[in-house]
């Protein structure tokens, strides 16, 4: 862990335990209830990240950097690897903490901050997961809109993101 994930990780469990600290101040008996759920909340993440974990071990082992470089080819039009990330993006099912240790190992294999987030906004957007009931709920229709309305975000996302990556790139070395 380099010194910025540190700080983060210490700002989080700061204010995790100051919200605890104001819940004991406003509501001293919903500690423990909240304690519970929040225990509960975690084994049910954890054992998705676990197996999340486990399948970016396996893509690690898979994908290798000419693949991610052929993919998403940084001679080509931008767009066309924004459409290609939030395709994937849409077509990635799980929800979005469950993949971001597959998208770490895209990132160490060469895949840019804008790719990512095109791939990144797709996928929490839209899932396979949620295609059925949204049918069913909500009709073919709203479904296709929606899908269209996915697509243009995600490929502007990563049209948003393109300048800044140099920046991004920066401040990690």
């Amino acid at each position: 862990m380099d010194k910025m994930e540190i700080v983060g990780v210490l700002i989080f469990v700061l204010i995790v335990l100051g919200s605890y600290v104001l819940l004991y101040i406003t509501l001293p008996n919903m500690v423990s209830i909240a304690i519970e759920v929040s225990i509960q909340n975690f084994m049910d993440v954890f054992l998705i990240f676990i197996f999340a974990a486990l399948l970016a071990s396996l893509a690690d082992l898979y994908i290798d950097k000419e693949l991610i470089l052929k993919v998403f080819d940084p001679n080509r039009n931008s767009i066309y690897n924004y459409a290609i990330a939030t395709a994937i993006g849409i077509i990635t099912p799980g929800p979005v903490y469950s993949i971001f240790p597959i998208v770490l190992v895209l990132r160490k294999k060469g895949a840019t901050e804008d790719i990512l987030i095109s791939y990144l906004t797709a996928q929490t957007l839209m899932g396979p997961i949620r295609v059925p009931l949204e049918i069913v709920f909500l009709g073919v229709e709203f479904l296709v809109f929606r899908t269209i309305v996915t697509v243009i975000i995600g490929i502007l996302a990563g049209v948003l993101t393109k300048p800044l990556v140099g920046w991004i790139r920066a401040e990690e070395l």
